[in-house]
């Protein structure tokens, strides 16, 4: 059995930007038989769908109606609000045309009242009925248009939206994406004024036009905020600050092993690579030194502070008469400075050294740390010249030990001449790491 419906139909969609409740559509029908004949009053089931074609085409919405929610028929007549059961969303009316079709089940099963008890074997009533807007949703202020604005230029909540004009926010501005791949900005800047912007994102870049190179990158997960500058950009034509910041805690440029560390505690502290190599020069005669004899025997000669003019020194020189070679010690008490962090690690300490015979004629040096402990590799090293007759510098060896800035580090300069000739000692130069 064929059962007739002839529509007669309303459609009027009601967005959920206008009611809280999802959009709905109110239609009527009216139910007969082949021949004509009203159908008995009762409660049907029935299916409706909307298509995008007339025939075949895509799915759109489909709703069935049945147990607690079919159709009542009076008369022939129902009054049903398609979407009570299925919401039908604001994507199906997207401009483009959409169809509307109804299938009924047989007509045993036209009124069972149980869960899928309705054999739908019949097939859907044709042709399907093209859904048009109703005379009030046809006025362009209520359907083309809201408040006068073209909807084509209303951003919706859940699309993507381009703005192209300047926009100007007065509360604040939140990004909650989770993970943005890449995020437009106006061609002009971003925001003239506000109060604040709260960027929720796992990074924030800002890049060159052509996007290949990073010109600020804020890691959120890593704590780390990092500026670059493009390829063309120079120091002549880069500026980060116009006027004064201020910064809470520690400023670090660099890493904790190689950089700077700027804060109001400790003021610029320098680390790793980053520090500075300074030097300590001593010129005879020595500030803080002593003669002493040393070794407490063969100390027979005579040590004097003489100026070479013709190479602009002052030096020491032990010369004796004896048979044997004989010593002197020169004992200097090095002030560490307060910015000290370590010593060089290439020639911390250079001596210029002379002697008139290099088998006999020797210098060696012995450096004691500020706890007053020999420093390995400095127990008495080599300090003489390769040369006879000529102004050397020579370095000592490496140094490690406790120096504490503001303490002291003890220098004990050893010279034994050699027989009827002298030894000479002139200027000290330390190199050391600064920390600030």
């Amino acid at each position: 059995f064929l059962l007739i419906l002839a529509l007669l139909s309303s459609f009027l969609f009601f967005s959920q930007s206008v009611m809280a409740a999802p959009g709905k559509i109110n239609y009527q029908g009216r139910l007969t038989s082949s021949s004509g004949t009203p159908m008995a009053d009762g409660q049907y089931n029935m299916k409706f769908r909307i298509y995008d074609a007339s025939t075949g085409g895509a799915l759109l919405w489909s709703e069935t109606r049945e147990t607690t929610n079919r159709v009542t028929v009076t008369g022939g007549q129902f009054n049903v609000q398609l979407g009570a059961v299925t919401p039908i969303s604001s994507s199906v009316f997207n401009g483009n045309a959409t169809y509307f079709e109804v299938e009924l089940p047989t007509p045993a099963t036209a009124t069972c009242s149980t869960a899928g008890c309705g054999t739908f074997t019949e097939g859907a009533m044709t042709p399907r009925q093209p859904v048009s807007s109703s005379a009030y949703a046809l006025q362009a202020e209520n359907a083309a248009t809201v408040g006068g604005i073209a909807s084509s230029n209303i951003a919706t909540l859940n699309g993507t939206n381009t703005f192209s004009g300047a926009n100007s926010f007065t509360g604040g501005v939140s990004f909650s994406n989770g993970s943005v791949a890449s995020m437009g900005m106006f061609t002009d800047g971003f925001f003239q004024t506000a109060k604040y912007i709260d960027i929720n994102v796992d990074f924030l870049k800002m890049r060159t036009i052509d996007g290949a190179t990073n010109l600020f990158y804020a890691d959120t997960a890593g704590s780390i905020v990092k500026v670059g500058t493009s390829a063309t950009a120079s120091l002549a034509n880069v500026r980060l600050l116009t006027t004064s910041a201020e910064f809470t805690g520690t400023v670090r440029v660099g890493t904790a092993t190689d950089g700077v560390d700027i804060s109001s505690t400790n003021g610029v502290q320098l680390s790793g690579t980053a520090r500075r190599t300074n030097s300590i020069v001593l010129t005879p005669e020595y500030a803080n030194s002593v003669l002493d004899a040393g070794s407490g025997s063969n100390n027979t000669g005579t040590m004097t502070s003489k100026f070479d003019l013709t190479n602009r020194r002052n030096y020491y020189k032990w010369t004796t008469a004896s048979a044997t070679a004989q010593s002197y010690d020169i004992v200097v008490q090095v002030p560490i400075p307060s910015n000290f962090s370590a010593w060089a690690s290439t020639a911390p300490v250079s001596i210029d050294t002379f002697s008139s015979n290099i088998s006999t004629g020797t210098v060696t040096v012995e450096a004691r740390d500020t706890a007053g402990v020999v420093v390995s590799g400095m127990n008495f090293a080599s300090a003489t010249p390769t040369a006879i007759n000529s102004w050397q510098t020579r370095s000592t060896g490496t140094i490690s030990g406790t120096f504490a800035a503001g303490g002291y580090m003890t220098l004990r300069i050893r010279m034994a001449s050699p027989t009827s000739g002298d030894v000479r000692i002139s200027n000290i130069k330390m190199d050391y790491l600064s920390k600030w």
